[in-house]
């Protein structure tokens, strides 16, 4: 007689629903205690990050002449042109160490410089992150830091004409960081959702886990894939009168 093991067949996707069903409760807790923990660290220690961007620009008014060595006035598109490869270089020069070593003390937070794809414009966005406070105080304060910055980084430019040439003179700000445009996000939302999931996926391995290990017999097929032989009758004593009598199972041996 050949013995066949239930736990090694593969299991069909109505097999795993079923088994996760019979596992729900440990689902319905696993995820709720996750999530609770992901709700208590999203409201005690979660900060709120702060976002702040500024507008500015590379004007070109004159261009000079490399044979003549004199300034001439260009055509406005030759300008546009010349003013949009210096906004894409402006990016690497503010975010350089000397610019940031000079003027980027105050700056507790992350920055970026971004121009605009064949454009004379490049926003400057800096990110700052804190636990607490006055959020309109602190969204005046990120705005006003912004500022500042670029305002020193352009001053040092323009300052230092032997180390960017390209660029002294041509820097502007034309739409400064304001509080009331500054964006205050939390995450708190996204903390929680991230542990429910995985507080769900940890439910779901735990409960298959926790299958795959268990060795009792819980159904007469088991029992039939287990010997070989064909259940033909059982006995249900459940709510018998006489729990002292054994129930009794009639097996047909397989062939």
């Amino acid at each position: 007689m050949e013995v066949v093991n239930e736990k090694e067949k593969s299991l069909s996707f109505a097999d795993i629903l079923g088994i996760l069903r019979g596992g729900i409760i440990w689902i319905i807790v696993i995820t709720l205690i996750c999530t609770l923990i992901g709700g208590v660290y999203a409201f005690l220690f979660k900060k709120t990050t702060y976002t702040a961007k500024l507008n500015a620009m590379i004007y070109v008014e004159t261009y000079k002449n490399p044979t003549t060595d004199e300034e001439e006035s260009v055509l406005e598109h030759t300008r546009f042109q010349y003013a949009a490869l210096l906004a894409d270089k402006c990016s690497a020069i503010i975010m350089s160490n000397s610019v940031l070593n000079a003027c980027g003390t105050e700056l507790k937070g992350g920055l970026t410089v971004v121009p605009e794809e064949e454009q004379p414009f490049f926003t400057v966005t800096y990110t700052y992150s804190q636990k607490g406070g006055d959020v309109l105080l602190t969204k005046q304060q990120v705005a006003e830091t912004l500022n500042k910055f670029v305002e020193d980084a352009i001053d040092h430019i323009n300052a230092n004409p032997e180390v960017y040439p390209w660029h002294a003179e041509k820097i502007f700000i034309f739409s400064p960081a304001q509080a009331k445009d500054v964006s205050a996000s939390t995450g708190k939302a996204g903390v929680i959702a991230i542990a429910f999931v995985i507080g769900l996926a940890l439910s779901v391995v735990f409960v298959l886990v926790k299958n795959a290990f268990d060795d009792t017999i819980k159904s007469k097929e088991q029992i039939e894939a287990i010997t070989g032989n064909q259940i033909i009758a059982t006995v249900d004593i459940s709510n018998s009168e006489t729990p002292q009598k054994s129930s009794t199972t009639n097996v047909k041996e397989g062939k």
